[in-house]
């Protein structure tokens, strides 16, 4: 049967969204992919279906004013069974010149922080995103994922590797998240990153008359639910550090200085 390409490549010009499989088997109680009905991993795809979905596309800017790089909306990029795919079009990337950013809740290895490092081209060419949306539940609502303690680990990116390191709290889970205040208040102290607190994301077709702001993640449209928690969690962490409410602020900011 032949692969839908567009769970592999999907997005614009300005942002292309990259997943090297589409489906997750972590059962993270809360993924949008669980909303949409996707059951497990329903498909892999290996470097080159990927190059050549970017060439049939045709929205691939090279360069470091061209397209951002986000891999992994639909999968967890960082798997052992698609993590050397996932590696294999960072490397590809980079070399291109552009800005790359991944979300994870895998811990990275030694050898492939290495290898990402070897492969950049300029300062915060490349950031990880330390995916933690929970630190005291994740046992109850991430059971498959590695845990909060090994990702944290993550978070060292920057002091040892020269790797741009976020602390990435998204979706902030209503009444969850925000008892994990002082926690994150802790980590951004400690490993000296930013963070982005996040909204939930809920898949929604355009016309359903649902609340929320509408928001494209690769080809699906969602509606990002704005929460008080968010705002009270984002309002306690600039005490200690920047905040960004989406992942790809952290660039445009970084593509402003540049332009200064």
């Amino acid at each position: 049967m032949e692969k839908n390409i567009d769970w592999g490549i999907s997005g614009s010009r300005e942002r292309i969204f990259v997943s090297t499989a589409y489906g997750c088997h972590y059962h993270c109680r809360y993924c949008y992919l669980r909303r949409m009905k996707v059951q497990g991993v329903q498909e892999y795809f290996n470097k080159e279906e990927l190059l050549a979905g970017l060439r049939q596309k045709g929205i691939f800017v090279p360069g470091r004013q061209g397209s951002l790089i986000t891999i992994g909306c639909f999968t967890e990029c960082l798997d052992e069974r698609n993590r050397k795919t996932t590696m294999d079009m960072i490397a590809y990337f980079l070399q291109q010149g552009n800005y790359v950013q991944i979300s994870t809740k895998k811990r990275i290895s030694s050898e492939d922080m290495s290898f990402i490092a070897g492969n950049i081209q300029y300062d915060n060419q490349m950031n990880i995103y330390v995916s933690l949306p929970t630190l005291s539940f994740a046992g109850e609502l991430e059971p498959d994922v590695d845990s909060p303690k090994l990702r944290i680990e993550n978070l060292k990116g920057k002091q040892e590797y020269g790797i741009n390191t976020c602390l990435y709290i998204k979706p902030v889970l209503e009444g969850i998240t925000i008892k994990d205040a002082e926690g994150y208040g802790q980590l951004v102290k400690t490993y000296q990153v930013p963070a982005v607190v996040g909204e939930l994301l809920d898949p929604a077709v355009r016309d359903n008359g649902s609340k929320g702001k509408e928001k494209y993640i690769g080809n699906v449209c969602m509606r990002e639910y704005r929460s008080n928690d968010g705002d009270e969690l984002t309002r306690f962490l600039e005490r200690y550090t920047k905040i960004y409410r989406n992942s790809d602020d952290m660039i445009r900011q970084m593509r402003e200085g540049l332009e200064q």
